[in-house]
């Protein structure tokens, strides 16, 4: 009985089905027209005009409208509006940028949030509920400020580890 076969087509199964489940291009007008369904992940570039909604995304993501995740993202994210349920490292970028775990890199918008971060978050209203880096912006809030955190802005919030609650100009830790 020759099983050489049987064995190279389950490797095949094997080694095939992590990568269907990653697609390497995402098409959308809007979800659901879309060519990849909204459970699926995207390793390679993402294209939105008004909504796309993905698990998870890495690599180039861009759209005109909204671009969504359900999990967790990587690369740079473009778009009018850029939400991460998950956690986010990179370039997030839009007139709101939301990741609703960690970020780690450069948060850029009209209004950026993390719930935890680390790096840089630029924007006309910065927040997050922990961070540690620099928030540039006209309004900044944070929860908690870490060790090396720095706020510079009109008016600049830290509940816990500021040197002051409230501060114009200049907030921060030591």
């Amino acid at each position: 009985m020759n099983v050489r076969p049987a064995v190279i087509a389950l490797l095949a199964g094997v080694i095939a089905t992590p990568v269907a489940a990653q697609q390497p291009v995402q098409l959308s007008f809007f979800s659901p027209a879309q060519i990849v369904g909204e459970g699926s992940s995207v390793s390679g570039v993402r294209l939105n005009v008004l909504y796309t909604k993905n698990a998870n995304v890495q690599y180039v993501d861009l759209g005109i409208g909204f671009n969504y995740s359900t999990g967790s993202g990587q690369g740079i994210q473009w778009a009018f509006v850029s939400i991460t349920e998950g956690n986010f490292s990179g370039w997030q970028s839009g007139l709101a940028s939301i990741t609703n775990k960690t970020f780690t890199g450069l948060q850029t918008g009209a209004y950026t949030h993390a719930s935890t971060g680390q790096g840089l978050q630029f924007g006309w209203v910065n927040t997050a509920n922990s961070w540690h880096g620099l928030q540039l912006g006209l309004v900044n809030f944070v929860d908690h400020m870490n060790q090396g955190g720095l706020q510079i802005g009109v008016l600049n919030f830290i509940k816990t580890g500021g040197v002051a609650p409230v501060l114009p100009i200049v907030n921060f830790t030591f």
